[in-house]
């Protein structure tokens, strides 16, 4: 065991001792700056929560209601302590004091929002700016009309053995509310998304778009998550039955093969569905060409289906004319 040294105990305490003097110092020369600077006017900024109340329940604001005055205050130190100490209570607005129901706006003039902003802050502060200088907000008291979302500014392409399967939408539904004065919100008729540009897609599109503002309009909501339905192509074959175009009443046609397969591209959740291909041949195009082969042509066919081709091409067709 190490024999304890004598000296360096004494090295120690003299260390404490030098560490308690030099924070001793520290600590009085905080008080001191702390004494000086309340005594001093100070120049600060501060954000005051603005609420209005008493609002009819069928109001809607169309601008931007602020939700707090920024607010550059010069005072003593010392009345910034107490406000600190104290908490910013905010300012309450009665909205009927301030709403112009002819024009339907909540209307505070420069000088009344400084008076209301001064009365909320210490009587020895002095306001150097405000942020807004004044409030002019116009709102309704009409309902909202619900209009849809026109997505011709969504340009979307997808990889080849990919296909856009279904329509642009949104999953909150495909139109939003506006608001505005009677005789504005009769002009508008459906609201259009800012420009999305997607290239090479090989799954879904998913993405969140700002609707399009429109001066003395609120659109609620004013944002859209849009989806654009992205699959990947799949080959499938399937058999179908040769049908006959413009044949006159009474006529018997026989075609042979009676049946050609359809070779097409599917959307992959469709490729156990039936195909709904019509494979078909004309009447008239039968009449001139005799006892040849006539040419079949695909009739109807699902959109969402690419590439069809039917084998064989074309088919004999033997009928009998009515009498």
């Amino acid at each position: 065991m190490k024999p304890f040294d004598k000296s360096q105990l004494k090295i120690d305490k003299k260390r404490a001792r030098s560490i308690m003097l030099y924070l001793f110092f520290v600590a009085i020369s905080t008080v001191f700056w702390c004494f000086i600077t309340i005594n001093q006017d100070l120049q600060n900024e501060v954000s005051i929560p603005l609420e209005v109340v008493n609002m009819p329940e069928n109001i809607t604001f169309i601008d931007e209601l602020p939700t707090e005055i920024n607010v550059t205050i010069r005072d003593k130190g010392s009345a910034f302590v107490k406000s600190l100490l104290n908490g910013n209570k905010g300012i309450r607005i009665n909205f009927k004091d301030y709403a112009d129901t002819r024009n339907e706006k909540l209307v505070i003039s420069s000088g009344k929002l400084r008076t209301i902003v001064k009365n909320s802050l210490s009587r020895t502060s002095s306001i150097i700016t405000i942020s807004p200088e004044s409030i002019n907000v116009a709102y309704t008291t009409s309902f909202g009309k619900k209009v849809p979302i026109n997505y011709g500014n969504v340009v979307v392409e997808v990889t080849p053995g990919y296909i856009q399967n279904g329509r642009i939408s949104t999953e909150s539904g495909d139109s939003v509310l506006i608001f505005a004065n009677s005789r504005l919100i009769s002009s508008i008729n459906e609201v259009f998304t800012y420009q999305v540009e997607a290239k090479e897609l090989t799954d879904t599109l998913r993405r969140k778009v700002n609707i399009v503002p429109i001066t003395g309009i609120k659109v609620v909501p004013s944002t859209v998550e849009i989806v654009v339905p992205v699959e990947q192509l799949v080959e499938c074959t399937d058999t179908i039955a040769v049908t006959v175009r413009n044949n006159p009443e009474g006529s018997s046609i026989v075609a042979y093969p009676a049946s050609v397969i359809a070779k097409y591209h599917t959307p992959k959740s469709k490729m156990t569905q039936q195909s709904r291909i019509t494979a078909v041949v004309d009447y008239n195009h039968i009449k001139h060409v005799g006892n040849e082969k006539v040419s079949v042509a695909v009739g109807e066919s699902p959109t969402y289906i690419q590439d069809v081709e039917l084998f064989p091409d074309s088919v004999q067709c033997n009928f009998v004319e009515a009498k």
